[in-house]
């Protein structure tokens, strides 16, 4: 089913910093300052920028995998139908389903932009979390066989009801490329992870029925934050540790404020 409009006016326009991802068509390959002037066969090194660079020297972006949750995170699913907003499909069991503004635009860019694998993990049945996920990969911007390194439902997670937990050690004994050191899992629900609390960025949960969701939903934080992680080297955990989802936000606006601080100091 096609992606449907609110009755308050439509879809909300993409905020302004989104505009050069709209219309992306094939990854961005980020060369250094300078480029040499031979084509090289030596080893792959680490640059000062903290990514790899092959012997061409071009940036080649850590082999890393993103984990989405689905309900809350990327979509939001209800058993009735919200006042005032469209929803985007029902899914097998007949739940409303609502996208999440700009998520496809984050994945498109995670994917082709950044070198993330993208995987999906819901604690949902496995018939919703096929739809699902054909729904959130839909073609022709994606090809879920190819640009989807999994998609997981609840038949993987531990526990029962409303108790299941995602044990991401259960990804790293099945698909052994990925490990504590590689792997991000974005998701809504804290309790789902707390057993791998240091691979976990928690998204705010999303809402369609508030009228500012569309403005923020899949704002400028989660893009920043993925990129400034995307740009170090090393253990994933270090930097989410060193810098928190949560607190991002606050420690950029205190960054720029030293650096300016030290602009007028000097």
């Amino acid at each position: 089913m096609g992606h449907k409009t609110s009755s308050l006016g439509g879809s909300p326009p993409p905020p302004a910093w989104l505009d050069n991802q709209k219309k992306m068509k094939r990854p961005v390959v980020e060369k250094p300052d300078v480029m040499p002037t031979k084509k090289s066969k030596k080893k792959r090194k680490l640059n000062l920028s903290g990514l790899n660079q092959d012997g061409d020297g071009v940036r080649v972006w850590p082999q890393r995998l993103l984990v989405f949750d689905m309900n809350g995170v990327l979509i939001s699913r209800s058993l009735k139908p919200l006042p005032n907003v469209s929803a985007n499909f029902r899914d097998p069991k007949g739940k409303y389903v609502y996208d999440r503004p700009h998520m496809r635009e984050l994945l498109f860019w995670a994917l082709k932009s950044r070198g993330f694998k993208i995987a999906l993990w819901t604690s949902a049945s496995p018939p919703v979390a096929a739809a699902l996920s054909k729904h959130i990969f839909g073609f022709p911007k994606f090809q879920i066989d190819n640009d989807c390194d999994f998609v997981w439902s609840g038949e993987k997670c531990d526990g029962r009801n409303l108790c299941l937990t995602k044990p991401l050690s259960r990804i790293w004994s099945e698909k052994t490329e990925w490990g504590p050191h590689n792997t991000i899992m974005i998701d809504n629900s804290a309790f789902k992870v707390s057993k791998h609390a240091d691979n976990l960025i928690h998204m705010e949960t999303f809402d369609p029925g508030n009228a500012t969701a569309g403005e923020d939903a899949m704002g400028k934080k989660i893009w920043d934050y993925l990129d400034k992680l995307q740009r170090t080297h090393g253990d994933v955990r270090e930097f989410m540790k060193e810098c928190p989802y949560t607190e991002f936000g606050k420690l950029e606006e205190q960054r720029i404020l030293n650096n300016k601080s030290t602009c007028l100091i000097s």
